[in-house]
């Protein structure tokens, strides 16, 4: 029969004869053949997803061992902020306890130099100097007459402006370092500026801010090109750091005189001009003396009050009123020599109003 496989197995004893059918070799090929396929998949499926699973782990582990790092440098970095600013703070906080206890010291020093004889003077000044604070003893200005009691009419306050220090001596500037206490651009030490910088190119005209006698012109340390004008009744304004000097020394200037150019002469960082305003020799803000108009009069009094303002104002009403009256006195005499009829009743006008103004 040709659907049958026989297979004989001989021994030394009998021969045995096995018949297999092919259609059941057939199936079982076929199952062993699908049952190896079937084995081969379930590994290979078996290898990749361990292979995944290990990459995967390892992924996450890297990551994990990345944020962990990072976090550990961040936290490192944090906490040499924390020891810097430590640091820092207990620097300051011996810097500021030795500075409290020196301001102690010298205000021990200085009680004990109160107490003693007038030989010590120098000493105490000296520890006011350090202390940055004024001398108690100083004598303040006072002024007898109340400025708002002065009765000043429109020709009166022209002639103060025009003899006090007013308005701007630069016209087109940019403002600076001002009036007061600062760090000095190139010498880096603390000091008092005594002025106010305005800043302009080189060769920008300065005006003169009142009537005046050029008390210097010349060159001056710190000050490079320096003019001063006395302007009478205490007052005189100084101009430093100038490329040039158009007046000299004794010349008579009236206010709005073109007296100098801007430079950068001197100990300067750049073209500017350095403008004072003293009084009985010491500096004062000259920024109210800028700003101060005809149309806000009382604006540099109400503002720098260690200037007898009332008294100067007085003064300059009672020289206004005897000028006048000494004018008036001339017509009078003039028209009295012509003949004019009616004169002696001017006369007796004048004289009532001569006898009504007290000198």
């Amino acid at each position: 029969m040709r659907d049958l496989l026989t297979i004989s197995i001989s021994t030394v004893h009998e021969t045995r004869h096995f018949s297999l059918k092919f259609s059941t070799l057939k199936v079982a090929l076929y199952a062993t053949a699908l049952l190896g396929l079937l084995l081969i998949g379930l590994s290979s499926a078996s290898i990749w997803l361990w292979d995944h699973w290990a990459n995967s782990e390892s992924y996450f582990a890297r990551k994990v061992n990345h944020i962990a790092q990072e976090f550990g440098t961040v936290q490192q970095r944090d906490q040499k902020l924390i020891h810097t600013y430590e640091k820092v703070m207990n620097q300051q906080g011996q810097v500021l306890m030795s500075k409290d206890q020196d301001h102690a010291d010298l205000m021990d020093q200085l009680n004990q130099t109160l107490e003693t004889s007038t030989a010590w003077q120098g000493a105490y000044q000296t520890l006011l100097n350090k202390l940055d604070i004024p001398d108690l003893n100083e004598p303040k200005i006072t002024d007898p007459i109340a400025f708002s009691s002065v009765k000043l009419d429109s020709d009166m306050k022209v002639l103060m402006q025009n003899m006090i220090p007013s308005g701007f001596p630069v016209q087109d500037f940019r403002w600076s370092d001002g009036f007061g206490w600062r760090i000095h651009p190139i010498t880096h030490r603390r000091e008092f500026h005594k002025g106010q910088d305005l800043a302009a190119p080189v060769g920008t005209p300065v005006y003169a801010p009142a009537d005046g006698v050029v008390a210097f012109s010349g060159f001056e340390k710190g000050y490079g090109n320096l003019l001063e004008i006395d302007h009478g009744f205490g007052f005189s304004t100084r101009y430093g750091h100038l490329s040039k000097m158009l007046v000299s020394q004794g010349q008579v200037v009236t206010k709005g005189t073109k007296i100098a150019t801007i430079g950068d002469t001197g100990l300067s960082t750049g073209p500017h001009l350095h403008f004072e305003v003293r009084f009985l020799g010491e500096a004062v803000n000259p920024a109210p003396f800028m700003r101060w108009t005809r149309h806000d009069f009382n604006y540099v009094m109400s503002r720098e009050k260690q200037i007898p303002w009332g008294s100067l104002a007085e003064m300059l009403r009672l020289r206004t009123l005897m000028a006048r009256k000494q004018l008036y006195r001339s017509v009078v005499k003039s028209v009295a020599k012509s003949g004019a009829p009616g004169i002696s009743t001017l006369m007796d006008s004048s004289m009532a109003t001569s006898t009504s103004i007290k000198p």
